[in-house]
């Protein structure tokens, strides 16, 4: 704990006083499941009912 006190003082004390950093954010382009048989041929009839994209 003493250590991270002193590490987090430093890095502080460098970086001109500022207490916040800004930070972009990671977004995912897409995502991929994973799913037994039976649930992916239920999700299949299920964008196949709404005419969803798949």
């Amino acid at each position: 704990m003493l250590f991270g006190a002193v590490f987090g003082l430093i890095s502080l004390t460098t970086r001109g006083g500022h207490g916040t950093v800004s930070r972009q954010a990671v977004v995912a382009d897409r995502y991929n499941i994973v799913a037994g048989i039976a649930a992916a041929d239920d999700a299949r009839n299920l964008l196949a009912r709404y005419n969803w994209r798949h």
